[in-house]
């Protein structure tokens, strides 16, 4: 492994300073920031055109917004250890076991039925 033995995943992005750090935004999760950011700071900017003195902080909600949306990491999910990521272990088909009634049923021969 290339990377310091840290295996490589597709959460894991390596930066050209050499710090690796993982997403931890998944989709839903990132299409809602940059949506909810674009209208925060399109507001925050109709704002300080017209004088109002908010309008700075839609604008800096709104910069933050589309910078962890596209970015897909948000430092404030760390100390909290959470990740709406997709990791190997989350993706369809192998992340919840078989319901009872997706196993394979057992011949009612030998029941007594």
């Amino acid at each position: 492994m290339s990377n310091g033995g840290e295996p490589r995943t597709a959460a894991t992005v390596k930066k050209s300073n050499g710090t690796i750090f993982r997403r931890n935004i998944g989709g839903i999760d990132r299409v809602v920031r940059l949506i909810m950011g674009t209208v925060l700071l399109s507001l925050g900017l109709l704002q300080l055109g017209t004088g109002n003195g908010h309008g700075w902080q839609f604008t800096i909600f709104g910069i933050v917004g589309l910078a962890t949306g596209l970015s897909r990491y948000c430092p404030l999910y760390i100390p909290f250890g959470i990740s709406t990521a997709r990791t190997k272990s989350r993706e369809i088909g192998t992340s919840a076991p078989a319901r009872e009634s997706q196993l394979p049923r057992e011949s009612a021969g030998g029941t007594g039925r």
